[in-house]
């Protein structure tokens, strides 16, 4: 009698628990990241390494018609006074391409660090200034240099996750990597002072987590039909990007 009352709410919880499981099917109207149920599946396992300021592309064609909707590129750029900085993007290729992702109210914070040293016998005076534009607050005094309203930024997901046909989407030309960059101005002379100003670039919000595999959700849009699907793939060194595969709603 004891081991039938122990039965019973166990095969209750495997009951629910399934039901619970079916319940998390891909419709037209929401699919489920890594579900392939009802989807076409293309995979590729491609790794994309671009040189330098020479850019390398990988064109995706989610519903095979012949006609890419997507690009990836790969690259590292600069010049001998910015040095090297890799790049990787994502572009819409169409306007009925589209990428699910967030609008903010981007901020670019403006942070200065000084500091000061002197020569031999106190002399000369040098100044340093170092002038920090990022889209974090480095302290709380921190000033705001720009607010960018309703700038898109691309929703990264990970297993199992939920996309929906309301989301919302975008056909845009968007960076993935996190980025940083400086230049140092023309030193200024005063009498016995030397001014040195640095001036110091950092993306480090939206972009795609580093050294892992997330998924980007899209949307194609064609004769008043809007189909869901996916992107997998990793992003390595903020430049190479394995293309794992792509998905989309029958």
């Amino acid at each position: 009698m004891k081991t039938t009352r122990l039965l019973l709410p166990i095969l209750l919880l495997m009951v629910l628990s399934c039901n619970k499981e079916e319940t998390r099917i891909n419709s037209r109207d929401e699919i489920f990241t890594g579900n392939y149920s009802k989807m076409m599946v293309n995979r590729m396992d491609t790794m994309l390494i671009g040189g330098y300021n020479q850019p390398v592309c990988f064109d995706l064609d989610l519903d095979e018609d012949g006609s890419p909707d997507f690009r990836l590129t790969s690259e590292y750029w600069g010049s001998p006074g910015l040095g090297l900085h890799p790049r990787a993007q994502i572009l819409s290729l169409s306007p009925n391409s589209l990428i699910n992702g967030n609008l903010i109210n981007d901020t670019t914070f403006y942070h200065l660090r000084a500091d000061t040293s002197y020569g031999e016998n106190w002399t000369p005076v040098m100044i340093s200034r170092i002038h920090i534009y990022s889209c974090e607050r480095t302290e709380p005094n921190d000033s705001i240099t720009l607010i960018q309203p309703d700038q898109f930024e691309v929703s990264y997901f990970t297993s199992d996750e939920s996309i929906r046909r309301s989301d919302h989407y975008q056909a845009d030309t968007l960076q993935m990597n996190y980025e940083s960059y400086y230049y140092t101005d023309d030193p200024i002379y005063s009498n016995d002072t030397i001014l040195y100003n640095y001036r110091s670039y950092t993306q480090s919000c939206y972009h795609f987590p580093t050294d892992q595999i997330r998924y980007i959700g899209i949307k194609l849009t064609a004769d008043d039909k809007e189909r869901l699907g996916w992107i997998k793939l990793g992003l390595f060194d903020d430049f190479k990007l394995m293309i794992i595969e792509t998905a989309l709603f029958r």
